[in-house]
């Protein structure tokens, strides 16, 4: 990846489909907080969902866009969606 210049299509999809899977879903959640009307009005149960979905349909849809169906590639990128969601959840978490 460069640091300071411009990103090929391919970088960035190989960023999307790993370790920048949270930067890239907190910048489309933070948009549609902005952007979305009534986003920020529901449930946290919803937007939690959302978030859910989001991280484990961005770094797919980038494996899959590379090219990538190998069973190695998508199992990497569902493992990237399970890190972001279940990280981002943790400093969230109510006590039991």
């Amino acid at each position: 990846m460069c640091l300071g210049g411009a990103m090929s299509l391919t970088q960035f999809l190989e960023y999307a489909a790993g370790p920048g899977v949270n930067a890239i879903v907190g910048f489309i959640l933070s948009f549609a907080a902005d952007s979305v009307p009534g986003y920020s009005d529901l449930d946290p149960k919803w937007k939690r969902g959302l978030m859910m979905a989001a991280c484990f349909c961005v770094p797919i849809a980038a494996t899959l866009a590379l090219g990538r169906f190998d069973q190695e590639a998508v199992w990497g990128a569902l493992t990237a969606g399970f890190v972001a969601f279940f990280g981002s959840q943790a400093a969230h978490a109510r006590a039991l």
